[in-house]
Formats: C-alpha cells, sequence, structure tokens
C-alpha cells in the first residue's frame, strides 16, 4: 500500500483554488444573464409542449374510457383538429423518409 505523504492535502487544495482563481475563464455577467434567458425561455417552451401533449393524451384516454371517443373525435372541432394535425404529423414523417431514402 502507497504511504500517504504529509502535505498531499494541503498541495491539492493549493492547486486547486489555484486552478479555480488563475486559469479558469469566467462567463461575464451579460454572458451569464444571456445564459439564464435562454434556460427560463427553453424551460417554458418544453413545460408548454408538455402539458399539451399531456392534455391530449388525457383527452383520449377519458374519451376511451367513456366509450365516446369516435363521437367525441368527429362530433367536435378541436376533435377534427387533433386529426388533422396528427395526418400531417404522419405524412411528413413518412415523406421526409421517402425523400432521405431516394437520395
Amino acid at each position: 500500500m502507497s504511504e500517504k505523504k504529509p502535505g498531499r492535502i494541503r498541495e491539492f487544495l493549493r492547486e486547486s483554488m489555484k486552478e479555480l482563481l488563475e486559469r479558469s475563464v469566467w462567463p461575464s455577467r451579460d454572458e451569464v444573464m444571456n445564459m439564464t434567458v435562454v434556460v427560463i425561455v427553453s424551460l417554458i417552451i418544453v413545460s408548454v409542449a408538455l402539458a399539451g401533449v399531456d392534455y391530449i393524451i388525457s383527452f383520449i384516454v377519458r374519451n376511451m374510457l367513456t366509450g365516446t371517443l369516435a363521437t367525441t373525435i368527429f362530433g367536435s372541432r378541436f376533435g377534427l383538429v387533433l386529426l388533422v394535425i396528427a395526418g400531417a404529423v404522419v405524412l411528413a414523417y413518412f415523406g421526409l423518409r421517402y425523400l432521405r431514402r431516394k437520395r
């Protein structure tokens, strides 16, 4: 086993402080503010998207459990809009796959 040398911890701490204070490049206040705004805006966008997906999934499951999914989808504008969006997403997905395969 290796023997611990005295002062090894002190040397480690001295090197760590030197690394933090002299060798590291810290961002400016403006850079930190800009990065913070980007993180907050990204968080809001992802939260809204997840809330929308949660609402759509709960809407579908709730109507499937009551047995009124088909009448709800075809009987309301909201359901038809969801159906059109889903169809557009599926068409776009398979269209992009087809175009990539042809290259």
